[in-house]
């Protein structure tokens, strides 16, 4: 196991991580309008103590979003992002309002449920006893 500085919060990843999902994300063109804004990003679904670590860190609505997609962030440019020398602080920080979205949307997009599935799930509902 190895441990990822997040700040003032530890985050024990073990090999179980390793088989986490991740998604490569291209950004277009148009949305970059800065020299450090990322061409491309890949996301991984995150642990139950990687959100909450996040939670620690980001005690309001919209420093908890930039928290969580700053625990999702594995690589930038095709390269790896670490904790480590405040790498991932630096993305978020140079990336250009645009861009923040597009990576705030696709973090949504990684976490989120589809419409149908979150139907067919409730739909399965039968009452037990």
């Amino acid at each position: 196991m190895s441990n990822e500085n997040t700040g003032n919060v530890m985050v024990e990843a073990s090999a179980a991580s390793a088989s986490i999902p991740r998604y490569r994300f291209v950004i277009p063109d148009g949305a970059r309008s800065r020299d450090t804004d990322p061409q491309s990003v890949v996301l991984q679904e995150l642990t139950v103590s990687q959100e909450q670590a996040a939670s620690r860190l980001g005690k309001e609505g919209a420093l908890l979003g930039y928290e969580l997609l700053k625990q999702s962030l594995v690589m930038v440019n095709d390269r790896p992002v670490t904790w480590k020398g405040g790498e991932k602080d630096r993305v978020i920080e140079g990336s250009s309002p645009r861009v923040r979205q597009l990576l705030l949307q696709a973090y949504g997009a990684v976490h989120s449920v589809a419409d149908k599935d979150e139907k067919d799930f409730l739909a399965s509902m039968s009452v037990q006893g």
